[in-house]
């Protein structure tokens, strides 16, 4: 009976093996972009960098597999005196921001603190890492 199971495992194992993983596919492309997001990113940026008004591009969440296109444009705005407007669905938080040394962005409010890391800064674009998302903003020039 041992014999027989170990066959059929070997059987359809070897059927699955033959067929292409598309999720596979997929995870290995987000990965090479997010790889190419973070060499671009070789050294500190400046607070004076994001201060102004950002809006959600793109948001990946770790139980997406691919970037779902957001319902609603989540809107930043960094101040210069390190306050911070967050418009998400609609829902306005309100508290103050700083950027360390190794382009962590730390927002403390009133429900407690998000910290995310700068993965990429160019031609306004910023992509920001969490321990849950993966968000793309753009900078509106005002």
């Amino acid at each position: 009976m041992r014999e027989l199971i170990a066959l059929f495992i070997i059987f359809f194992g070897l059927l699955s093996f033959g067929q292409k993983n598309q999720i596979s596919k997929s995870n290995l492309e987000n990965f090479k972009s997010v790889q190419e997001f973070d060499s671009t990113l070789q050294k500190r940026i400046n607070e004076e960098n994001l201060i102004g008004v950002w809006y959600t591009k793109t948001i990946a969440h770790k139980k997406y597999r691919t970037n779902p296109i957001p319902k609603f444009k989540d809107r930043y705005s960094f101040k210069k005196d390190f306050s911070i407007v967050i418009i998400m669905s609609n829902k306005t938080i309100s508290g103050n921001w700083s950027l360390s040394p190794n382009n962590i962005i730390t927002i403390t409010t009133i429900s407690g603190k998000i910290i995310y890391q700068v993965r990429y800064f160019k031609d306004g674009t910023l992509a920001l890492a969490s321990s849950n998302s993966y968000r793309t903003l753009e900078k509106i020039n005002n």
